[in-house]
């Protein structure tokens, strides 16, 4: 399966979600999940080829590859495959005994909005670090950047820069 994204900042909340109900897009659901990130031994959040991700959300856990990305665009593609788990705690302990370290734990609050069958995110990490951003997803790279440029001064490409704030965590 591929995942296409694109993440987006916003400067003024309200004005992003004013834009949100305008648009008629659709509330799905809001949950906190915990994700923690693995890598191989060396490698981190910026040069990891392939990452694996264990989730959990709610009373449900999985685990995922994230392959490397696949474009130089703000719209991200890659492949992504998840698995259902049961035991997210054992799953980091075979993670690790098999070479992959942990390289961040993070604590989000996600809400879910649906707009021309694309899935919006607002997503607002609590922990390590207060971060907020928006997550555009769909099943074209196309259909994405179209939802995107419904919100032309409202959202702006995220740079580099913008996660380095847990880097060093």
């Amino acid at each position: 399966m591929k995942e296409i994204e694109i993440k987006l900042k916003y400067n003024d909340e309200k004005a992003f979600r004013d834009k949100l109900k305008t648009l008629k897009a659709k509330v799905t659901q809001t949950y906190e999940i915990i994700d923690c990130y693995y890598a191989k031994e060396g490698e981190n959040m910026k040069n990891a080829q392939n990452l694996l991700r264990v989730r959990t959300k709610k009373e449900e856990s999985e685990l995922t590859f994230k392959g490397k990305r696949e474009t130089e665009s703000d719209v991200w593609e890659r492949v992504e495959i998840n698995v259902p788990i049961q035991k997210p705690e054992n799953m980091g302990r075979i993670l690790n005994e098999i070479g992959f370290k942990l390289i961040r734990k993070n604590r989000t609050v996600r809400e879910y909005f649906l707009l021309k069958n694309t899935e919006i995110v607002i997503v607002k990490i609590i922990e390590p670090a207060k971060i907020n951003f928006v997550e555009i997803e769909g099943k074209t790279a196309e259909s994405v950047g179209k939802v995107a440029g419904l919100f032309k001064g409202v959202l702006e490409p995220i740079g580099d820069d913008y996660f380095s704030a847990m880097d060093n965590l």
